[in-house]
């Protein structure tokens, strides 16, 4: 919500990056959907944080299909974001906002557990909660019914992206 906050009181950045890298064999469950789906947060985020719909332009994967790197827009802002499930023992995930002369970053690192969103205008650690908290918040939320600002819209689109992605990249491939 505070990167949002930012968008609004700002205008849109002349950027916007997202990035997951993952381990999955750290993760509690043994079978996962594929990489692509189950990091489809980061669309869902930047859905959110820019304040509306992103066009989808590119997409490449590698041969496993356990990294992604998506070329999306949300007019005028290109959108780049990178999501790998190829990181051996690591966890983090983060989104940068930049505009002509500043820009704010947030993260969450594991283990720590820290997310941090620094705003490099001016203003430092402007949100410095655990991701505990972050996680309580969420679910208390969830619980208590109230509706957080996402909707089945908002899902849909972002798994629309996917498919897009999937598609595009399925086309790029070379055939024997």
């Amino acid at each position: 919500q505070a990167m949002r906050a930012l968008v609004v009181e700002r205008g849109m950045p002349t950027s916007a990056h997202a990035c997951l890298r993952c381990d999955p064999a750290r993760w509690p469950g043994h079978q996962y959907a594929s990489p692509l789906l189950e990091c489809s947060h980061e669309i869902d985020l930047l859905r959110y944080v820019l304040g509306g719909g992103l066009t989808f332009y590119g997409a490449n994967t590698s041969p496993s299909g356990a990294t992604w790197d998506l070329i999306l827009q949300r007019d005028p802002t290109p959108v780049r974001i990178h999501l790998s499930m190829e990181a051996p023992g690591l966890y983090e995930r983060w989104l940068a906002l930049v505009w002509q002369e500043r820009y704010a970053w947030w993260g969450w690192h594991a283990p720590a557990g820290v997310s941090r969103l620094v705003d490099l205008s001016g203003h430092e650690d402007v949100l410095d909660v655990t991701s505990l908290d972050t996680y309580r918040a969420e679910l208390t939320a969830f619980l208590e019914d109230r509706w957080t600002g996402a909707t089945l819209e908002d899902g849909l689109a972002a798994l629309r992206t996917c498919d897009r992605a999937q598609i595009f990249a399925n086309l790029a491939q070379p055939t024997a």
